[in-house]
């Protein structure tokens, strides 16, 4: 499980110092300001979460390395649902971006993190859900598998 916490805590402060070299510019630069500090803050809370709590951690861990929980379906629901937070994160900072509320560098960063940690181990949890995502972001999803080998 070290190796997850050490992603997680990775992640956590890669998404951190990139807010940080952003300068929050006056009028027009206030949705992108509200913006960071929303990604920050989820990104924040679902690092504390599995930082302090184990089960959220294991679950964490099955995500990015790809691991199942075939004969724990509680497990199993949890790992679903915490993916499917994981997506909606990238999602919603997809949207900010494409809406020009989120700087490119901002979220260069956190498509790297989503691109190459999480898509790779959860092709299938993508591929059965997709749907229940907007129609950009499932093109943008498909352009990354492509450009991946996925």
């Amino acid at each position: 499980m070290n190796g997850a916490y050490e992603k997680v805590a990775v992640a956590g402060a890669i998404l951190s110092l990139l807010f940080v070299g952003f300068e929050i510019r006056q009028n027009t630069q206030a949705a992108r300001a509200a913006n960071h500090f929303e990604v920050i803050g989820l990104a924040y809370n679902f690092t504390e979460w599995v930082m302090t709590d184990d089960k959220v951690a294991e679950v964490f861990g099955a995500i990015i390395s790809g691991e199942t929980f075939e004969d724990d379906q509680l497990a199993s629901l949890r790992k679903e649902t915490l993916t499917r937070e994981l997506f909606n994160l990238w999602e919603l900072s997809f949207y900010a971006h494409q809406n020009g509320q989120l700087e490119l560098q901002f979220f260069e960063g956190v498509e790297a993190f989503f691109s190459t940690e999480v898509l790779p181990s959860n092709r299938d949890y993508w591929q059965a859900n997709s749907h229940i995502f907007g129609e950009d972001f499932r093109d943008h999803v498909t352009d990354q598998e492509v450009g991946t080998g996925g």
